[in-house]
C-alpha cells in the first residue's frame, strides 16, 4: 500500500515521520507534498488511487481547504493530523470521514500501528522497530517492548 503525506505545517510532521514512520515505508511507495494543490494530481493518478492519505491540518484554515476538496477525498483511506483538537475542529474534521484522527505531536507509535493495519507496511516491520521512541510511544509498548 502506498502512502501520501500532506505536510502543510512547519515541517514538524515530517520530522516525526522521519523518526517513526519513514524507516518502515519503502521510498517508492511514499510521497510527501507540501500543500493541497500538489495533492490533487496524485489523487487523480490511477497508480495512487488506493493510497493511504495522511493529511495535516494544523489550523482551522487548513482544515477548510481540505473540506473544499471533500469530493476528491471521498472513499479514500484518510488519516488526519490536527493542530488543535477542540470540539468544533474535530466535528469539522469528521466531515471528511477519516479512519483515524490524531493531534499533532501525540502518539506517533499509535499512528505506525494504524498504518500497519491499513497495509502501508507489514505489522512485522513495526514489531521489529528498533527506534526507542517508536516502542515507547506505542499502544503495543507494554506487550511488545524489548527487554
Amino acid at each position: 500500500m502506498k502512502l501520501v503525506i500532506l505536510d502543510s505545517g512547519d515541517g514538524e510532521i515530517q520530522r516525526n515521520l522521519k523518526q517513526h514512520i519513514a524507516p518502515l515505508v519503502s521510498p517508492e511507495r511514499l510521497r510527501v507534498v507540501p500543500d493541497a494543490r500538489e495533492l490533487t494530481p496524485l489523487l487523480r493518478d490511477p497508480d495512487w488511487r488506493n493510497a493511504v492519505l495522511l493529511l495535516s491540518a494544523l489550523d482551522e484554515a487548513q482544515l477548510d481547504v481540505l473540506l473544499e476538496m471533500r469530493d476528491e477525498l471521498t472513499d479514500r483511506r484518510l488519516i488526519l493530523v490536527l493542530g488543535e483538537a477542540t470540539l468544533d475542529v474535530v466535528a469539522k474534521a469528521h466531515r471528511l470521514y477519516p479512519r483515524f484522527i490524531m493531534q499533532n505531536g501525540v502518539r506517533w507509535g499509535e499512528l505506525a500501528e494504524v498504518l500497519a493495519r491499513m497495509g502501508v507496511f507489514a505489522s512485522k516491520a513495526f514489531e521489529g522497530c528498533e527506534q526507542k521512541a517508536c516502542r515507547q510511544d506505542s499502544a503495543w509498548a507494554g506487550r511488545n517492548s524489548a527487554p
